[in-house]
């Protein structure tokens, strides 16, 4: 029986995109993606996907997108920018470019009936992609600020 070298036995590089909104709330998001992808010594990827092209006829939202990829990249981030009108078909197509192998989200303004109807990005994303962890943040100030992980669309 041949010996096998320790690279064969090598894990993929872990790959973490950080799903990103014109929000200051959105560096919470960029420090926990920052945080696994140091512990896992991976990739991060920071990315924010632009519904339409509005985001150019506001000043202030440019100003902020700006501010956190700058703080993205303070991270070690290195950030990406997209449009369409289908977000959850973007983020896909960019974790399948990127090879990602985990996914951080914030959790949504949408309540309870929303996720239920099966609109939730995260779950959306979860089952079009196996063996993906998905991390959802729950939004701060919530009693609760721990997170919710859904593999392979099953929630933890």
């Amino acid at each position: 029986m041949e010996q096998m070298e320790q690279s064969d036995l090598a894990q993929p590089q872990e790959r973490v995109l950080v799903c990103i909104t014109i929000q200051e709330n959105s560096k919470r998001l960029i420090e926990k993606g920052a945080d696994i992808a140091r512990r896992n010594d991976g990739e991060l990827h920071i990315l924010h996907v632009e519904q339409g092209k509005s985001i150019f006829e506001h000043a202030e939202a440019v100003e902020l997108l700006e501010a956190l990829f700058e703080y993205a990249k303070s991270r070690g981030g290195q950030v990406h920018f997209e449009s369409g009108e289908d977000v959850p078909k973007t983020i896909m197509e960019s974790i399948q470019k990127l090879e990602v192998t985990q996914l951080v989200l914030g959790q949504t303004g949408k309540g309870f009936l929303h996720t239920m109807l099966g609109k939730s990005i995260a779950r959306s994303i979860a089952s079009e992609s196996q063996g993906l962890e998905v991390v959802v943040l729950e939004k701060a100030g919530k009693s609760r600020q721990e997170t919710k992980r859904l593999v392979e669309g099953v929630a933890k």
